[in-house]
């Protein structure tokens, strides 16, 4: 589901004028904003993490073996640079919308047990304007990531003990505004960036719960493998946290059976540079 809507902020008359009925509201500045939610395939979602995170390497992990497999890496832009904006187009048969200026502010994924891999992006319009009619391309020959193509490291290691997880990126987007006879934003910014997730580990050990007592840290890696592309490669979407810190941990029961409940944020780790990093293996040229 999607919908971009505005929120027109109106400027109320605080004037008194003897009598108890408000006079009319002055138009304040416009805020475009929508929310996509999507269970994603490995092809869909290089758009939405470019514009939140802002820079991409691309490669191919086996030229020779699988020339049609491209590999994406998306990494936070060094000191707070320019993040690519979009134009979004909506098409509600009545009649066709585009909005220019979209940016990506917030993107949160969830990893289930038992169901499709899901995403939810909150995006930032500067602008609404008449759009042409549209032919939709809903073609993917990649099949959405499901909960059977999960897997997760904790702290390097393969775990068999997570039961879900959640991670979400949040790139606390913010409206530019100057004084140019417009009620539209001039631009939109990211400010700084702010990683948090929790997953559900089965408590067999206490081994991730003594670093979260001990303000210890730890790293976690989730990937999702889906349908083979070519020879070996398979559609794939990797979030890789390198460097997290629990926030908390507390014991619970699920389905009768004791669970830790962490929640974590990830932060820059010094060794490999960044805080989160997506990878995603498709046959995608370029973003």
């Amino acid at each position: 589901a999607s919908e971009m809507s505005l929120n027109p902020n109106l400027l109320q008359n605080p004037k008194l004028y003897g009598d108890p009925q408000e006079r009319k509201a002055a138009g304040g500045v416009r805020d475009w904003a929508g929310a996509f939610e999507l269970q994603p395939s490995a092809d869909k979602l290089g758009e939405f993490l470019m514009s939140l995170l802002g820079t991409v390497a691309t490669d191919q992990p086996d030229f020779g073996g699988a020339p049609l497999v491209f590999r994406h890496r998306f990494t936070p832009v060094d000191n707070n640079g320019q993040h690519p904006m979009y134009t979004v187009f909506g098409d509600r048969q009545a009649e066709q919308k585009k909005y220019g200026g979209t940016a990506v502010g917030q993107m949160a994924f969830t990893f289930p047990v038992d169901g499709r891999i899901s995403m939810s992006a909150d995006l930032m319009a500067k602008t609404e304007a008449a759009g042409a009619a549209l032919t939709p391309d809903f073609a993917s020959d990649l099949e959405d990531l499901l909960f059977s193509d999960c897997t997760v490291e904790v702290a390097g290691v393969a775990s068999s003990l997570v039961r879900q997880a959640a991670v979400t990126v949040n790139g606390n987007a913010v409206r530019r505004r100057i004084l140019a006879a417009s009620r539209d934003a001039q631009d939109i910014v990211h400010g700084p960036l702010m990683v948090s997730g929790s997953f559900l580990l089965y408590y067999e050990d206490g081994t991730e719960r003594t670093k979260f007592v001990g303000d210890s840290t730890s790293s976690l890696p989730i990937k999702a493998e889906g349908q083979l592309i070519q020879a070996a490669q398979k559609a794939s979407l990797i979030l890789e946290m390198p460097l997290i810190k629990y926030s908390a941990g507390p014991v619970e029961e699920v389905d009768g059976i004791l669970v830790q409940n962490f929640s974590f944020g990830a932060y820059r780790d010094p060794v490999t540079g960044y805080s989160v990093r997506a990878t995603l293996i498709n046959k995608e040229t370029a973003y």
